[in-house]
Protein backbone atom coordinates (compact mmCIF):
# COMPACT_ATOMS: atom_id res chain seq x y z
CA UNK A 1 0.00 0.00 0.00
CA UNK A 2 1.38 3.30 -0.75
CA UNK A 3 0.60 5.93 2.25
CA UNK A 4 1.16 9.54 2.42
CA UNK A 5 0.38 12.07 5.17
CA UNK A 6 -2.66 14.38 4.86
CA UNK A 7 -1.35 18.05 4.04
CA UNK A 8 -2.20 20.57 6.60
CA UNK A 9 -4.09 22.97 4.24
CA UNK A 10 -7.29 23.14 2.85
CA UNK A 11 -6.06 23.42 -0.61
CA UNK A 12 -4.26 20.81 -0.75
CA UNK A 13 -6.63 18.16 1.10
CA UNK A 14 -9.07 19.35 -1.54
CA UNK A 15 -7.40 18.35 -4.34
CA UNK A 16 -5.51 15.15 -2.57
CA UNK A 17 -6.11 12.59 -5.56
CA UNK A 18 -5.92 9.43 -3.41
CA UNK A 19 -8.13 5.76 -2.76
CA UNK A 20 -9.02 6.89 0.68
CA UNK A 21 -7.97 9.94 3.22
CA UNK A 22 -7.70 8.49 7.10
CA UNK A 23 -8.25 11.17 9.51
CA UNK A 24 -8.57 10.69 13.62
CA UNK A 25 -11.57 13.01 15.31
CA UNK A 26 -11.69 12.55 19.33
CA UNK A 27 -14.53 12.87 22.12
CA UNK A 28 -13.50 15.88 24.07
CA UNK A 29 -12.10 18.02 20.51
CA UNK A 30 -14.95 20.85 19.17
CA UNK A 31 -14.45 21.79 16.70
CA UNK A 32 -12.33 19.84 15.10
CA UNK A 33 -8.02 21.33 14.27
CA UNK A 34 -6.12 20.23 12.01
CA UNK A 35 -6.44 18.23 8.54
CA UNK A 36 -9.74 16.75 10.03
CA UNK A 37 -11.53 20.17 10.81
CA UNK A 38 -10.52 21.25 7.32
CA UNK A 39 -12.24 18.32 6.07
CA UNK A 40 -14.96 19.01 7.76
CA UNK A 41 -15.37 22.94 6.61
CA UNK A 42 -14.95 21.49 2.79
CA UNK A 43 -17.77 19.20 3.48
CA UNK A 44 -19.77 21.82 4.58
CA UNK A 45 -20.06 20.66 8.20
CA UNK A 46 -21.07 17.51 7.42
CA UNK A 47 -19.09 15.40 10.02
CA UNK A 48 -19.77 17.98 12.90
CA UNK A 49 -23.88 17.50 12.01
CA UNK A 50 -23.30 14.04 12.17
CA UNK A 51 -21.36 14.27 15.65
CA UNK A 52 -24.19 17.08 16.74
CA UNK A 53 -26.96 14.20 16.02
CA UNK A 54 -24.94 11.61 17.94
CA UNK A 55 -24.16 9.21 14.90
CA UNK A 56 -20.79 10.33 15.47
CA UNK A 57 -18.75 10.34 18.77
CA UNK A 58 -14.93 9.77 18.53
CA UNK A 59 -14.99 6.37 20.66
CA UNK A 60 -12.03 4.27 20.90
CA UNK A 61 -12.48 1.77 17.80
CA UNK A 62 -15.28 3.57 16.15
CA UNK A 63 -15.23 3.42 12.32
CA UNK A 64 -16.99 6.02 9.78
CA UNK A 65 -16.40 5.60 5.92
CA UNK A 66 -18.13 8.11 3.85
CA UNK A 67 -18.06 9.25 0.30
CA UNK A 68 -16.64 12.46 -0.19
CA UNK A 69 -17.10 13.49 -3.82
CA UNK A 70 -17.47 15.75 -5.76
CA UNK A 71 -16.51 18.09 -2.95
CA UNK A 72 -12.94 16.06 -2.61
CA UNK A 73 -11.13 14.26 -4.76
CA UNK A 74 -10.37 11.53 -2.68
CA UNK A 75 -12.72 8.37 -3.28
CA UNK A 76 -13.59 8.11 0.60
CA UNK A 77 -12.72 9.16 3.60
CA UNK A 78 -12.17 6.93 6.80
CA UNK A 79 -12.83 8.43 10.26
CA UNK A 80 -11.50 6.75 12.80
CA UNK A 81 -12.46 7.39 16.77
CA UNK A 82 -9.80 7.93 19.13
CA UNK A 83 -10.89 8.54 22.77
CA UNK A 84 -10.36 11.50 24.14
CA UNK A 85 -7.74 13.50 23.16
CA UNK A 86 -6.48 14.31 26.69
CA UNK A 87 -5.70 10.83 27.12
CA UNK A 88 -3.58 10.38 23.84
CA UNK A 89 -0.77 8.58 24.30
CA UNK A 90 1.99 6.54 22.59
CA UNK A 91 0.04 3.56 23.37
CA UNK A 92 -3.20 5.16 21.42
CA UNK A 93 -1.35 6.69 18.94
CA UNK A 94 -0.29 3.46 18.08
CA UNK A 95 -3.27 1.65 18.24
CA UNK A 96 -4.74 4.03 16.09
CA UNK A 97 -2.00 3.59 13.47
CA UNK A 98 -2.45 0.00 13.32
CA UNK A 99 -6.62 0.60 12.72
CA UNK A 100 -5.68 2.55 10.00
CA UNK A 101 -3.76 0.57 8.35
CA UNK A 102 -5.84 -2.81 9.47
CA UNK A 103 -8.88 -1.01 7.81
CA UNK A 104 -7.23 0.15 4.34
CA UNK A 105 -5.56 -3.10 4.34
CA UNK A 106 -9.18 -4.72 4.54
CA UNK A 107 -10.73 -2.58 2.39
CA UNK A 108 -7.82 -3.24 -0.36
CA UNK A 109 -6.97 0.26 -0.63
CA UNK A 110 -3.93 0.39 -2.85
CA UNK A 111 -3.41 4.38 -2.28
CA UNK A 112 -4.66 6.34 1.06
CA UNK A 113 -3.30 9.31 3.23
CA UNK A 114 -3.52 9.67 7.07
CA UNK A 115 -3.12 12.50 9.25
CA UNK A 116 -1.55 11.10 12.14
CA UNK A 117 -3.10 11.42 15.72
CA UNK A 118 -1.88 13.76 18.16
CA UNK A 119 0.19 16.29 15.59
CA UNK A 120 -1.76 18.33 15.16
CA UNK A 121 -2.01 19.94 19.16
CA UNK A 122 2.09 18.69 18.72
CA UNK A 123 1.83 16.35 21.22
CA UNK A 124 4.56 13.98 20.35
CA UNK A 125 7.55 15.19 18.35
CA UNK A 126 7.49 14.64 14.60
CA UNK A 127 9.96 12.39 15.30
CA UNK A 128 8.22 9.66 17.58
CA UNK A 129 5.23 10.12 15.48
CA UNK A 130 7.39 8.76 12.06
CA UNK A 131 9.54 6.06 14.32
CA UNK A 132 5.58 5.30 16.10
CA UNK A 133 4.20 4.87 12.77
CA UNK A 134 7.24 2.98 11.18
CA UNK A 135 7.16 0.56 13.88
CA UNK A 136 3.45 -0.01 13.59
CA UNK A 137 3.67 -0.30 9.41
Amino acid sequence: MDVHFAPPDLASLSELKTEALCLPFFLDERPMRGPSGLVDFRLCGRVSRLIASGRMQGQVGEAVLMPVRPRMFAERLIWLGGGRHADLDEARFRSLVHSALTRLSDLRIRAAALSLPGRVRGHFSPADAIDWFLEEA
